[in-house]
């Protein structure tokens, strides 16, 4: 039986508190995500735990938990970026997190009229994800790892696009940004999906490393789920990096993909994805002033999207 099938039924025990893993929520490349309850509260939480198989040095199970024990602290608390309340190392290494009963944006764009979003659901997405990077920038940290699959949705009802929702940004993998001296990923080491990485963080040299790195994975985020797919979906990794890498700008512009995009967002997301840093937002508060006057320029198209 499979490690992850292996521990449903289990009980985690810790001196923080004891969790029954009821059932395999989502996995990923190196991390699987149980639903649980907490033996003695009775709430629903989420469980992370670093795949073994992955991750099995003790320096892999180290970062893991220092971005986790990290993550924990209160001035971490917003919104839109996922609670985490606490982390352990031992044998197996796990955090737990809050429990979003909502898809994912990655799982929402599958389920999506010919896999595309419709742009003003995107531009919430954008406004979300912005305020979660905003305030990460503010602590002079980066995310590292912003992607589809790591933008979750609470509201009260999950099916719905247009219900009352907030969007929130998962799969922490914290470290300073390029001023500071301490890292929590190694440098040389690439940090999640690589159609969602900036050219400099290629190069696995945290000194090129800041906020700006995020925001090109979240304009990456929002070309994909505008387009419904990845503009070099079928390269090989050593091709997809020599495409990152060149000084050619890619892809083509959004509105070739899907019509219905207004210029003034589309224009937000390819300026999202330059390949020089410096052409892109300098700041994260830029990029919500030009997201909040594309609402105000096209209000009329979000009168039937209540907040």
């Amino acid at each position: 039986m499979p490690f992850e099938d292996e521990l449903i039924g289990k009980t985690l025990k810790s001196s923080k508190g004891d969790y029954l893993l009821s059932s395999l929520h989502a996995s990923g490349s190196r991390t699987f995500i149980y639903r649980a309850q907490d033996v003695k509260t009775k709430k629903t939480v989420a469980i992370k735990i670093l795949n073994p198989a992955i991750a099995s040095t003790q320096t892999e199970k180290s970062r893991f938990h220092r971005s986790m024990s990290e993550s924990v602290n209160s001035k971490f608390f917003h919104k839109n970026i996922l609670r985490v309340y606490n982390a352990h190392i031992s044998t197996i290494t796990w955090a737990v997190m809050e429990f979003i009963e909502g898809p994912s944006a990655l799982a929402l764009m599958y389920h999506a009229a010919a896999e595309r979003m419709d742009w003003r659901d995107v531009w919430f997405i954008a406004r979300d994800v912005a305020a979660a990077l905003h305030h990460i920038s503010s602590l002079g940290l980066v995310h590292r790892n912003v992607l589809p699959s790591n933008i979750l949705r609470r509201g009260m009802n999950a099916d719905s696009l247009q219900a009352k929702h907030t969007w929130i940004l998962s799969g922490l993998t914290l470290t300073k940004q390029a001023s500071a001296i301490q890292v929590i990923t190694a440098p040389g080491e690439l940090v999640g999906e690589m159609a969602f990485l900036p050219p400099e963080s290629t190069y696995g040299a945290p000194s090129t490393t800041d906020i700006r790195s995020d925001m090109y994975g979240l304009g990456m985020t929002l070309y994909v789920l505008l387009s419904g797919d990845l503009p070099f979906a079928d390269q090989s990794e050593e091709a997809v990096l020599r495409t990152i890498r060149s000084t050619d700008e890619f892809p083509d512009n959004i509105r070739t993909k899907q019509l219905t995009v207004r210029p003034e967002f589309a224009d937000i997301v390819m300026k999202l994805i330059r390949k020089n840093p410096d052409s892109r937002f300098s700041s994260t508060a830029e990029l919500l002033t030009s997201l909040e006057k594309v609402r105000k320029m096209k209000s009329k198209d979000f009168e039937r999207y209540p907040e």
